[in-house]
């Protein structure tokens, strides 16, 4: 070799073979569906801690108080997510109720009533053909009229 040649860029590696391409596009997946997960539950999280906060702590209404906010992002995650983001934002609520201090049965008894009141908010909110994007009248009196439908649900479980 010269002392005024230069070797030169190497050559570029092949290309990538078929099934590492797959490999890594089902990481890729994986690793978005997993982190789209954890912020479904950390909202769910988030809104249970401001709904309990809104009573003093040890308030015998306090897991009932903390269903509000999360149970309309479950309804939303429901629609928006599939079961999976519904699943993830009831399982961020339980932790939240746990978190908080109040006893087992309470905190599962309540999470289910909210993924039930959601999901029959869900099955209501099809039937009536709703579109979530809001471009007729007819979407914004179903979102309207099942939403309270959903809360009611919870109250009346209280009772």
């Amino acid at each position: 070799m010269n002392k005024n040649t230069s070797p030169g860029p190497p050559d570029p590696p092949g290309p990538t073979p078929p099934h590492l391409t797959h490999r890594i596009a089902a990481w890729q997946a994986a690793a978005i569906a997993g982190l789209r997960a954890g912020t479904w539950a950390l909202a769910a999280m988030l809104l249970t801690y401001a709904g309990a906060f809104a009573l003093p702590f040890g308030h015998t209404l306090t897991p009932w108080a903390a269903l509000g906010l999360p149970a309309g992002l479950a309804l939303a995650a429901r629609w928006r997510g599939g079961r999976s983001a519904w699943a993830c934002s009831l399982a961020g609520q339980l932790m939240a109720l746990l978190g908080l201090g109040l006893p087992l049965t309470p905190c599962l008894l309540a999470t289910a009533t909210a993924g039930a009141a959601t999901w029959v908010g869900w099955r209501l909110l099809r039937r009536l053909r709703f579109d979530n994007r809001l471009e007729r009248a007819h979407d914004v009196a179903a979102l309207a009229a099942v939403g309270p439908l959903c809360r009611g649900g919870l109250m009346v479980h209280r009772l």
